[in-house]
């Protein structure tokens, strides 16, 4: 069960940062005029958050993970 709850905060965390990102290109292809050359940095410190989510959840999914061995 543990697993399942697992995966579908993954599934939830990645959705959230795919429409994120997502939402960013769109505004930016129909409201830019001209094509800013900073758009690259900008989806870079888009995926930080998603990074450090990453990192701080990595702990406990290997605590549950360690946890279905036993």
């Amino acid at each position: 069960m543990r697993v399942v709850v697992l995966w579908a905060a993954v599934a939830i965390g990645l959705g959230v940062f795919v429409v994120m990102l997502a939402s960013m290109w769109r505004y930016r292809r129909t409201h830019a005029t001209t094509p800013v050359a900073r758009s690259a940095a900008e989806y870079v410190w888009a995926l930080i958050p998603c990074l450090i989510v990453t990192l701080c959840t990595a702990p406990a999914v290997h605590h549950v993970l360690v946890g279905l061995n036993r």
